[in-house]
């Protein structure tokens, strides 16, 4: 036997057997309630019909009683019209009422015309001026009565029809009211039985994402009865499981790759300062015979100069990887801001202006000494971008208490940095200087500085348009609370 067929019904199964038993009773509600409106529609159709009806009775009674008091031929012709006029009514209304309940009345009201018909002709038959009124008085009272009998029937007939319809308008109303307090039990029950069946596991696969994107893979429990939720489990297993591999490969390539560059970033730079050291060591050895004190100086000179310089380059090296324990305090952001300007002061050119925009009470938490450390190099990189000058270079700080974050921002009126160099300004080693203005290390290391801020750092650049590097510092305490200097 195929075990398939006999496993209990799927989450699909289940949520089209639900519909289709939704849809099945909404037609059947319409079908039924399309019938009442049909029947209501037909209900008013005869109810003009039988106002029309009691319309023309009440003017076979008014030529009845002209003819009755006057003898006058033309009243008893217009009574005529008028019954003929009644009978084809009743036709009518007993043709539109087909399947309606209608037909009694509309019985004895034929039956009751007809009579009256006759006794008005037998009456109408008698010579006028013959009249025994004593010998009348008996067949003009059954014309009278048999005349109000109409009346009233056709009334009858009007409350009849009206309060059919009525009727049926109530059982409309009920029946929406029913469709409302289904719809009802149904917008209640079904959220129930979706978020217990659905959302459920909705909750877990969002907790796990959350926990894939800290970095923290982790399968989820597979239990679900439903087939479609299990199929959906697995697959996010398997996912995890793909994506743990994964990682395990882009760590390793971005070991190697990380140790190509720095092999080739070190190596790159150490290389001239070396050079130099080794050429002013061999001009040094071949005029020592001359004993030129003056020249043998200016060579020592430059041999401490380079080698400053590859200290200078391994010192960064250093300061890039090597993790510190950072020293956290509140200070005023003016404060580090005003002694990173004049740490760089006698490297900025006369024509380049240097401006700040910061609230003297606007604070953060930071470690004082690696924190001007990234302004010194957003600075210089600023004043080193414009040149010569002349330029303006921006150092500009606000409280963005929305995001309960400090946003600080440099911007140099420099030539912008190029599309498609932006996105590897913080690698290691990279840099658009020559070998003596830079080693390539000082957006890395703030880059690696702000991270350990729990900030972050990005630049926004347009060719010609100048630069600007973005730094966003989280606030704490919460935003509205009054923040104390520390140290």
């Amino acid at each position: 036997m195929d075990h398939h067929f006999l496993r209990p019904p799927g989450l699909k199964e289940k949520i089209i057997l639900i519909l289709v038993s939704y849809i099945i009773a909404i037609v059947a509600l319409g079908t039924v309630s399309f019938d009442d409106l049909e029947t209501v529609g037909r209900k008013f159709e005869v109810v003009e019909l039988a106002d029309n009806l009691n319309g023309v009775i009440l003017e076979i009674r008014r030529y009845e009683k002209n003819y009755l008091l006057y003898h006058n031929p033309q009243d008893l012709e217009e009574n005529r019209r008028y019954i003929g006029q009644a009978l084809n009514l009743v036709e009518d209304i007993e043709r539109r009422a087909i399947n309606l309940r209608s037909q009694p009345q509309l019985n004895d009201l034929r039956e009751a015309i007809s009579t009256y018909q006759d006794r008005m002709n037998q009456f109408a038959g008698t010579n006028a001026g013959e009249y025994d009124y004593i010998e009348s008085a008996r067949p003009i009272a059954e014309v009278r009565e048999l005349g109000q009998k109409m009346i009233d029937i056709a009334q009858q007939e009007v409350t009849f029809e009206r309060t059919m319809i009525c009727h049926i308008l109530e059982t409309l109303r009920a029946q929406l009211l029913g469709v409302f307090a289904v719809a009802l039990a149904l917008g209640a029950v079904l959220p129930f039985l979706v978020f217990r069946k659905f959302f459920k596991l909705l909750y877990l696969l969002r907790a796990a994402t959350e926990n894939i994107a800290g970095g923290r893979f982790g399968k989820i429990p597979v239990h679900a009865s439903e087939i479609e939720m299990r199929q959906l489990m697995e697959a996010f297993n398997h996912m995890v499981e793909e994506l743990e591999r994964h990682e395990a490969q882009m760590i390793q390539s971005q070991k190697l790759s990380s140790l190509g560059t720095m092999a080739a970033g070190v190596a790159h730079q150490l290389n001239n300062p070396l050079n130099n050291i080794w050429t002013s060591c061999q001009i040094a050895i071949d005029e020592l015979d001359a004993c030129d004190p003056q020249f043998v100086r200016k060579m020592l000179g430059n041999i401490d100069q380079e080698t400053v310089r590859a200290r200078d380059i391994v010192k960064g090296l250093l300061e890039f990887s090597r993790t510190k324990i950072f020293s956290m305090r509140w200070i005023e952001l003016d404060v580090i801001a005003r002694r990173a300007i004049t740490l760089i002061a006698a490297q900025v050119p006369a024509e380049v202006e240097v401006h700040t925009e910061i609230p003297p009470d606007l604070k953060v938490q930071v470690d004082v000494q690696r924190f001007q450390e990234v302004l010194l190099n957003l600075l210089l990189n600023a004043v080193q971008a414009i040149g010569s000058g002349p330029g303006r270079v921006t150092l500009r700080a606000e409280a963005d208490r929305v995001s309960c974050q400090v946003v600080i921002t440099v911007h140099d009126s420099g030539p912008g940095i190029p599309p498609e160099i932006r996105s590897r300004i913080f690698d290691p080693f990279f840099t658009t200087k020559s070998d003596t203005q830079g080693t390539g290390l000082g957006l890395a290391v703030a880059y690696g500085i702000i991270k350990q801020h729990r900030g972050s750092i990005g630049v926004e650049s347009e060719p010609g348009e100048g630069c600007t590097f973005v730094i966003r510092l989280p606030i704490e305490p919460p935003c509205g609370a009054e923040i104390a200097t520390g140290g």
